[in-house]
């Protein structure tokens, strides 16, 4: 997420949360929440149709 520009506490917040492996191992994960245009940018971003439909929607959007 970094490489593409985005600043912590500024486009995400990363939260470590404790969970628990299958085998019952306690362990500590990264999770991150992220504002609404940084999900728009990150769809965007995708090489897949998934990301080509993103954005022609937004451009649809823009243009409205």
């Amino acid at each position: 997420m970094f490489r593409y520009g985005f600043i912590e506490n500024q486009d995400l917040r990363a939260y470590v949360i404790k969970t628990k492996h299958a085998n019952g191992r306690d362990y500590e994960a990264t999770d991150y929440e992220i504002t609404v245009d940084m999900g728009k940018e990150l769809a965007m971003l995708q090489k897949s149709e998934k990301g080509k439909m993103a954005r022609k929607y937004f451009i649809e959007l823009e243009k409205k």
